[in-house]
């Protein structure tokens, strides 16, 4: 695998249109095999790409979401999700931890890349910057090589 982040900016149920962290592209990349139909892109996730595959393949998924509040043990996001239904809401707060490297980098009102449902375990891992994110080399070293590792071990 040949893995780069980038971040999607136009979605479909096969493909997305990215922009690498690195400031190549747009490119057009398909869902990987293990996770077509199994997780969904909106544009503004941060996605893990294999450029190994022809076409290129979102192998991964981190969630974006805007700051709404921070505190001392992290940040309030809230996140858009999708309307199954009339009365369904467009959104869904969330808490998530801050890492230390991450404080004073976030500010309310700032997008910020996350892991995690909610429930637990909901953690940001980058903050967003104009189709990029910053500290895009700390976040390629740290995130990419469980990508791997995780995509590989997944069935399908």
């Amino acid at each position: 695998m040949q893995l780069e982040l980038a971040v999607a900016t136009a979605c479909e149920p096969s493909h997305c249109r990215v922009v690498r962290l690195e400031g190549r592209g747009p490119i057009d990349a398909v869902y990987g095999a293990k996770v077509l139909n199994r997780i969904r892109v909106r544009p503004g996730d941060l996605v893990a790409i294999d450029l190994t595959e022809q076409p290129p393949a979102v192998v991964w998924r981190w969630w974006h979401g805007t700051v709404q509040s921070l505190s001392d043990d992290g940040v309030l996001l809230e996140r858009r999700v999708t309307k199954r239904a009339p009365d369904d809401t467009e959104g869904v707060m969330l808490a998530a931890t801050l890492p230390d490297h991450l404080r004073g980098q976030v500010t309310v009102g700032a997008t910020v890349f996350f892991t995690g449902h909610g429930d637990e375990g909901t953690t940001v891992v980058g903050v967003s910057r104009d189709l990029g994110a910053v500290d895009s080399a700390r976040l390629q070293g740290e995130l990419l090589p469980g990508v791997a590792a995780a995509y590989r071990a997944m069935g399908g």
